[in-house]
């Protein structure tokens, strides 16, 4: 008897332990998800960045002033920001609520919303 209820402990401890390790794995490939993500957002604000930084410096140089491409481009920014605003409850640039978290914590890979 004493026997069995050992063998019963070892193959709970064994049980957890074995959740143990899918929980640790789903972690990590959830943040290794979510580390590509928020890598590759970096990168593309950077590119954003640095071309509008160039079109604004090319603009400056066409007009011939030292601020004025700046202000254009800083208004064209302000302009879609404005048109992204002023439409609440829609689907933002065509994407619903919460699809990065689904994509992260989901394993099935799905389309974009």
């Amino acid at each position: 008897m004493e026997k069995l209820l050992e063998n019963l402990i070892r193959y709970f401890e064994s049980r957890l332990g074995l959740v143990r390790l899918e929980v640790e794995d789903a972690v990590s490939v959830a943040l290794a998800k979510l580390l590509r993500m928020v890598l590759t957002g970096v990168a593309g604000l950077l590119a954003i960045l640095f071309l509008s930084w160039g079109m604004a410096a090319l603009l400056n140089a066409w007009i011939g002033n030292a601020y004025a491409g700046h202000l254009i481009v800083g208004g064209l920014y302000t302009a879609v920001l404005l048109g992204l605003l002023s439409r609440p409850g829609q689907r933002l640039l065509g994407l619903k609520a919460g699809w990065v978290a689904r994509r992260i914590f989901e394993g099935k890979k799905k389309p974009l919303p």
